[in-house]
């Protein structure tokens, strides 16, 4: 998911990060763990930054390369039954 979303985000003229400012592995997330990866299922753990939501121009960017990347990976993922954007 990472490597789609960092090409479509540097498409999109966005700075896509892993693990930056700090490790998600350090955040307590009890759904990702619980629901996730105690599960053995693939999961993520996205964050945007507040005052690229604040704007309407960044929020449709932000949401259209959100929206394609994980179109992306679910149409390879699931060929079959994946709806492509």
């Amino acid at each position: 998911m990472l490597k789609t979303l960092g090409a479509h985000g540097a498409d999109a003229g966005l700075r896509i990060g892993d693990n930056e400012p700090y490790d998600w592995r350090q955040a307590v997330g009890y759904t990702l763990n619980r629901h996730g990866l105690e599960q053995g299922r693939p999961c993520l753990y996205l964050e945007v930054r507040n005052d690229l939501l604040s704007d309407p121009e960044t929020f449709g960017l932000i949401s259209q390369t959100l929206e394609t990347s994980f179109a992306t990976v679910a149409m390879s993922l699931w060929p079959k039954s994946a709806v492509a954007v």
